[in-house]
């Protein structure tokens, strides 16, 4: 173990040690502060000039917002559409009635079409309320009378 190679890499370690532990003057401290401050000072400086470029330039369009308000708006002529069309499956329902369609063979199974028919048909005539945003549901409470489950 105390071979001259083991000596000599000790020696280098602690002349390393040494070489770093020296204190650095308190000028040479100052200066390179001194030096940062001033890199920082830049930086803002040129990040302050970026900023107030950006806040007089004109806000850029939007494609995706445009592309977004474009489906919005179809989306509601759509639901719209399905309204209008539920109207009018209820009145051919009516109509169907009144000229006798539950009559015949298999009366019951017509009855059965012609209100799941009504059932879509008022599905679709309800209102979209839209702008409302829904309620969080309220978290569910322990039995009373038992100990709350960890």
């Amino acid at each position: 173990m105390n071979s001259p190679v083991t000596v000599l890499a000790v020696a280098a370690l602690i002349a390393c040690g040494l070489s770093f532990a020296r204190p650095v003057p308190a000028a040479q401290i100052e200066l390179e502060l001194e030096e940062r401050v001033e890199s920082l000072e830049k930086e803002v400086s040129a990040l302050k000039s970026e900023l107030t470029a950006l806040r007089k330039a004109p806000a850029p369009a939007d494609p995706a917002g445009a592309t977004l308000q474009a489906d919005l708006e179809e989306i509601v002529r759509w639901i719209r559409a399905q309204g209008e069309a539920g109207v009018a499956l209820q009145r051919a329902l009516e109509d169907s009635r009144a000229k006798g369609f539950t009559a015949g063979i298999n009366p019951e199974s017509r009855n059965v079409l012609l209100a799941g028919l009504g059932a879509v048909a008022n599905a679709s005539k309800q209102q979209l309320k839209l702008g409302v945003a829904p309620q969080p549901k309220p978290a569910p409470e322990a039995p009373k009378g038992r100990a709350a489950q960890r």
